[in-house]
């Protein structure tokens, strides 16, 4: 969107070194930026850190934020809106214990650590230590004091701790189709069938670990019904759950049927239609 190319974002460096005006390109497609080459493509894959290209022109017009003074000082965080309001929609309190199951980077943990007013506790789990790194990051240089990191597929913690939690954030890895800019995708079907397994599977460990009468944010950033609607309609039948209709409502209802009407209080965002990226959001809480 505008901002300089990193190492990690680097599939593939064509014919050139350090220090060569180069074009950047994703996989299919024209180029979308124009810039300076600041590393050989050894140091490219060998270290997988700094500036890669230093872009000069782009079809994009979003400044670089992560390269401004009041972002490196921990005064502005950046996030879509859908995830900004399933932090609200949670509703945290001062005091209380939270998990995210699937933490990193940390946009939501972080978002809900400062509605808590740092107090409290938030356990934040992931099953990747480098994705834990960049939230490590966020936390120092947000002054973030309330977080708890923890290294673990949250798939096994009902099985190795006795926790118990006021609150879940439950935003698993998904097809990622609302995601934006997006010039193409290579989805298919089947992949969307397989995380919705996935995703259940992380379901019926929060349904262990969460206090009765606990709330659940359930969020994807896709749009698929088999990894949205289908999976919390599960969550509601086998495992104790009850969607609860969020005191703010700024997108349009879940798809629901007269089988199934209470999927009408879940969240859907779309991108032709509100600007923002494509995304999914349920507040549930537990019964039984």
């Amino acid at each position: 969107m505008g901002a300089n190319l990193y190492s990690k974002g680097v599939l593939k460096v064509e014919n050139s070194i350090n220090g060569d005006y180069v074009s950047v390109a994703p996989p299919r497609g024209a180029p979308v930026a124009y810039g300076l080459q600041k590393l050989d493509a050894s140091e490219i894959f060998k270290k997988r850190q700094g500036i890669a290209v230093q872009i000069l022109e782009s079809i994009y017009t979003m400044p670089s934020l992560r390269e401004l003074r009041v972002y490196r000082e921990g005064l502005l965080f950046d996030q879509s809106y859908p995830s900004i309001i399933l932090g609200h929609i949670l509703e945290p309190k001062p005091g209380e214990r939270v998990l995210d199951m699937c933490a990193a980077p940390g946009g939501k943990t972080t978002h809900v650590a400062q509605l808590m007013n740092n107090k409290g506790v938030i356990l934040a789990c992931d099953r990747s230590s480098n994705r834990l790194k960049t939230l490590q990051d966020h936390i120092c240089r947000l002054g973030i004091e309330n977080i708890k990191l923890m290294n673990i597929d949250s798939r096994l913690l009902a099985d190795n701790y006795t926790l118990k939690f006021d609150k879940i954030i439950l935003d698993p890895p998904c097809t990622s189709l609302g995601h934006r800019p997006k010039i193409y995708d290579t989805v298919e079907i089947q992949q969307s069938n397989s995380l919705s397994q996935y995703q259940i599977q992380l379901f019926k460990t929060a349904s262990k670990i969460i206090k009765p009468g606990g709330l659940l944010t359930y969020s994807t950033c896709t749009l698929p019904y088999y990894e949205n609607e289908l999976v919390v309609q599960y969550a509601c039948e086998k495992l104790g759950f009850k969607i609860q209709e969020p005191f703010f409502k700024p997108a349009f209802k879940g798809e629901f049927s007269e089988e199934y009407p209470d999927l009408s209080m879940c969240l859907r965002f779309y991108p032709d239609l509100q600007d923002t990226p494509g995304f999914f959001i349920t507040l549930l809480k537990k019964i039984n």
